[in-house]
């Protein structure tokens, strides 16, 4: 189980690696993808408004403008690209892969697998990959998935460096029990805090006006980070 609890260890954190590069290449080509589209649609848009203001008797066309971007970019920043489902993959893979690995640690020492350091930080990362997880099965916000990805993928290069050897809990943490119920349950509204992390970057980027077309709309940050926090502070506390 040991043996087994460190194979799965190592594969987890290539896959997290590799998702966090997919996640961030997703994101770098839908910004380029987007801007490109803007534009494309500048000339359209302008002559769409000049149109519309002639027929209206002197209207301006930035009304005609707002609704045809607001019309013609619904759902965009959800857009899939070539390595949005590579990296939604990689990402559950990964998380499998450290559960299992948190799951033979356990069994080998007989309680939560989080008594030293190097366990806390496996077990931090995965709990990150997973609050992600579940929160992207609600929101689209698979755009900003390269933060959780990345603070992830540096926690467990983290843990990598630490002795992973099983030894005697410090006598402060002798209470399996409790340490296994306390300690889990700091670990997982961690993982869900680090979204909401994610979340409160990505609407300070875009403000209350939505300044980039391939972020989640402001509305959408707010919501996740909102939800997060409700789902992990009751859990910490």
């Amino acid at each position: 189980m040991a043996t087994l609890s460190t194979i799965t260890f190592t594969l987890g954190v290539i896959l997290v690696a590799v998702g966090f590069a997919a996640h961030l290449g997703h994101a770098v080509l839908l910004a380029n993808g987007r801007r490109a589209l803007a534009v494309a649609r500048a000339p359209q848009a302008a002559l769409a408004g000049g149109v519309a203001g002639a027929m209206s008797g002197g209207v301006t066309g930035s009304f005609v403008v707002a609704r045809e971007r607001a019309a013609g970019d619904a759902g965009l920043p959800a857009a899939p690209t070539a390595l949005s489902r590579v990296a939604a993959w990689l990402t559950i893979g990964a998380f499998a892969l450290l559960g299992v690995s948190l799951l033979s640690r356990a069994i080998v020492v007989q309680r939560g697998p989080w008594g030293n350091l190097y366990e806390f930080s496996v077990a931090f990362g995965w709990s990150i990959v997973g609050g992600y997880l579940f929160l992207a099965r609600r929101y689209p916000i698979r755009q900003i998935a390269f933060i959780p990805a990345g603070i992830a993928l540096a926690l467990l290069l983290y843990a990598s460096s630490l002795p992973s050897a099983i030894e005697e809990l410090q006598p402060a943490l002798q209470n399996p029990p409790l340490l296994t119920v306390h300690v889990g349950l700091a670990v997982l509204s961690y993982g869900i805090f680090a979204t909401a992390f994610a979340a409160g970057v990505g609407y300070l980027a875009q403000g209350t006006k939505d300044r980039f077309a391939w972020l989640p709309s402001h509305k959408v940050l707010d919501e996740v980070a909102y939800r997060a926090i409700v789902i992990g502070f009751p859990v910490f506390a």
